[in-house]
């Protein structure tokens, strides 16, 4: 345990940093577990097949929702965290801008998805299920808006409230909606709905939070001018958009082949079992953010602590194995509260584990390539993983149904990472040669 106390040591921990952090993961947290509660419901009452049609509309609007964004959410971010601090009101008209495109981007999405939505269905789903497609199609702009004022939020640093909003809100407010709506009627149709209420409420919020925070610009300048255009915005946004989207599409691309090559029955096994994998990125997240700015600041300065990187390394791997066994152990017992069909998944769930314990080992790299200005190579390493998993998922699950999926998750995140832990090693050894500690 000896390596746990040096490393809090030389991170220099201030408790603004510390009550800041467990802000976000607390709020992080508890969406996961109300995610947990609401699949656990609808498993229940309405049974895995709902389940797998669920978590397949769901990862549709978070897809359009990211690509309705175009990367203005990370921009906005950028914008805030130096104009907020002097109270510059041409951050309003930053935010008109990366609205509107937000907004054009968006409804063509909508529409493009609604005139889809039998195809998509057909597809992905069953050709019952149109109106499935079209109840979270409402969601889409609501989606997209929900990250930019978020990003507006934690710019701002009000980490309450951009954590809640980006990470508790949506699983609240729709879970509240389908538990009314159930008392009403027992259809599935109230499942779909449900979701796009809570994500138009989430957004409703956000902005109210958001307008307030405007309030306190300096009102002086609000005539100001800025010379950035649609096109330059977007130029310095998309490939922000690029990264997220092909991070996005690697952890969701199972359950959408899934959908493809088996059933919803399948999508609804495995999406259970990856939502309690998930947990195992949590604290490693946690320890990797605190890192990183620490990591930019020395870099920056020509310096790297190879003793902490190797710390914070070693502290990840063994509070995911920490977590890792007792999923071996009663990694069963967790799947059957969801219903008793649910226990199919526990092999799933182990491969799953043991990928992300391994990937986790490495995981430093992203934040490594991110913050000594590598993106380029990040995306790329990303890009892999992406194709390797589309690759084993074709060549697996035809055969081996959710255990090839959980395979192939497994091989194309620890690949991936590797890959880039590699890169992030090589761009960072010369600096080590010169300051070794």
């Amino acid at each position: 345990m000896k390596f746990f106390s040096k490393t809090l040591k030389h991170l220099n921990f201030d408790f603004r940093s510390v009550k800041s952090g467990s802000t976000v993961l607390f709020n992080k947290l508890l969406g996961i577990l109300l995610g947990y509660l609401i699949i656990l419901y609808i498993s229940r009452t309405y049974g895995p097949a709902t389940v797998g049609v669920y978590t397949i509309c769901y990862t549709i609007l978070q897809i359009m929702g990211n690509l309705g964004r175009c990367g203005t959410d990370v921009y906005m971010l950028q914008k805030v965290s130096y104009l907020y601090p002097a109270r510059d009101c041409k951050l309003t008209k930053y935010f008109k801008k990366s609205t509107q495109i937000t907004v054009i981007v968006s409804l063509v999405l909508t529409i493009v998805l609604i005139s889809n939505s039998p195809w998509v269905a057909e597809t992905f789903l069953d050709s019952s299920y149109t109106y499935a497609v079209l109840a979270v199609a409402i969601g889409i702009l609501p989606m997209a808006m929900i990250n930019i004022n978020g990003a507006v939020l934690h710019g701002m640093e009000n980490f309450s409230k951009f954590s809640f909003s980006t990470n508790t809100s949506i699983f609240l407010f729709s879970g509240i909606f389908l538990l009314i709506s159930s008392a009403i009627t027992t259809k599935d149709w109230i499942v779909f709905y449900s979701l796009s209420f809570g994500v138009v409420f989430t957004l409703m919020l956000g902005y109210l939070w958001v307008k307030n925070g405007f309030k306190e610009l300096n009102q002086s300048q609000k005539n100001a001018t800025i010379s950035e255009s649609w096109l330059k915005v977007l130029a310095q946004s998309y490939p922000m958009m690029l990264t997220a989207s092909i991070m996005f599409l690697v952890n969701w691309t199972d359950s959408l082949m899934l959908g493809i090559l088996k059933d919803t029955e399948s999508v609804g096994l495995y999406s259970v079992a990856s939502r309690i994998a998930s947990v195992l990125i949590l604290i490693p997240y946690s320890i990797n953010a605190v890192v990183a700015p620490k990591f930019a600041k020395d870099y920056s300065n020509g310096i790297v602590k190879v003793k902490i990187l190797k710390n914070v390394k070693n502290m990840s791997f063994l509070t995911t194995l920490g977590l890792v066994i007792p999923i071996f152990l009663i990694g069963r017992n967790i799947l059957t509260l969801f219903g008793e069909e649910f226990s199919n998944s526990y092999y799933c769930l182990i491969i799953l584990a043991i990928g992300i314990l391994i990937s986790n080992y490495f995981s430093l790299a992203e934040y490594v390539l991110q913050m000594s200005n590598n993106q380029d190579i990040l995306w790329k390493c990303i890009l892999l993983g992406l194709i390797l998993n589309i690759f084993f998922n074709y060549l697996l699950i035809p055969s081996y149904g959710i255990e090839g999926a959980a395979v192939a998750s497994a091989l194309s995140i620890i690949c991936w990472n590797i890959i880039a832990y590699l890169f992030a090693m090589k761009k960072i050894n010369p600096l080590i040669k010169l300051n070794p500690q």
